[in-house]
């Protein structure tokens, strides 16, 4: 079975694509592979999002100010799982990254095959650099941090993260 969810970000694509690694790797600890601006991990069986395992594609590409973003699933049952839960939680991390909100548009896949195909795909991917696996969290500005682990958003004071629970210093 195959889902195809379009979204966009405004932000840049390298910035775009350092956050989907960012999420992939310390969110949910996959290793991912990354061919110009695709990036694809495996999904795990999943009771929350009734998945049978299966890859997660995610094609960028610029697009109007910021970056259009491709969630391809590819999984190995026909029917019932919960694409958009998946995806929501999955860009939840990455919005955390990113200090961004996703927002859902209709796009074609086909621009994203033809972005890929041309030379610009790979002059573009290869001219920004992926972040490090474990970056530094975002500045914080006047009363408000982030959390050390996962990058939520917290009060200056606050003592654990509202999102994973971590202590804060």
């Amino acid at each position: 079975m195959k889902k195809d969810i379009f979204c966009y970000y405004e932000r840049p694509l390298g910035a775009v694509r350092d956050a989907f690694v960012q999420t992939v790797t310390q969110q949910y600890g996959k290793d991912c592979t990354m061919q110009g601006t695709v990036l694809s991990f495996k999904l795990s069986y999943s009771i929350v999002y009734n998945m049978n395992g299966g890859t997660l594609t995610v094609h960028l590409m610029p697009y109007q100010n910021g970056t259009a973003v491709q969630l391809h699933y590819s999984i190995r049952q026909l029917v019932g799982a919960f694409y958009k839960e998946h995806a929501a939680d999955l860009t939840k991390h990455t919005d955390n990254y990113l200090q961004a909100k996703i927002v859902e548009i209709a796009l074609d896949a086909n621009q994203f095959t033809a972005f890929e195909q041309s030379g610009a795909a790979a002059a573009y991917a290869f001219a920004q650099p992926v972040a490090a696996a474990n970056p530094a969290p975002p500045a914080a500005t006047a009363g408000i941090k982030f959390c050390t682990n996962c990058g939520t958003k917290l009060n200056a004071d606050a003592k654990f993260c509202t999102g994973c629970g971590s202590p804060q210093h």
